[in-house]
């Protein structure tokens, strides 16, 4: 096997039950181990806080502040909203957003890095799911919850 120019020698690995792994079924092993821990190494998250900047009657304005709290430079980010209640997101600024109840946020091309310490935030007007009622928190994913799809978090 060649790997940075060097020659190394055939790994044998045995196991109890079996007989000896085949040295390509190895290499996918340990392949599939390096691709997990770099891909475990490089998740990124932010802290995330929802707040009502403006109520009326039958809406609100929201807004979503992505704090970077970790020491690497996020390049990329997304959230995931989902309001459990009906409300529905009529516009959008500083964010590419799609979907409908959930939706997703996407950084636009002038906001999609955020230093270590640093934030960004997106806004939106919005339907309540039932006027007079007051505003329900979304469920924020994404990046919002660890950086993976894993459910959204309640805040």
């Amino acid at each position: 096997m060649v790997t940075n120019g060097e020659s190394k020698p055939p790994v044998t690995l045995s196991r109890r039950a079996g007989g000896p792994l085949r040295q390509g079924r190895v290499w996918a092993v340990l392949s599939s181990a390096l691709l997990l821990n770099l891909a475990a190494g490089s998740v990124e998250a932010a802290q995330c806080e929802f707040s009502v900047k403006n109520e009326w009657n039958s809406g609100f304005t929201g807004e979503v502040v992505l704090t970077n709290d970790g020491s690497t430079e996020i390049d990329g980010w997304n959230v995931e909203l989902n309001f459990i209640d009906g409300s529905n997101i009529t516009g959008a600024w500083n964010t590419n957003l799609s979907g409908s109840n959930p939706y997703k946020a996407d950084n636009k091309n002038y906001n999609r890095k955020i230093s270590p310490g640093s934030s960004t935030s997106f806004g939106f007007n919005a339907n309540k799911g039932t006027s007079g009622e007051p505003v329900s928190s979304p469920m924020l994913g994404g990046i919002c919850s660890g950086g993976g799809n894993g459910a959204p978090v309640a805040h």
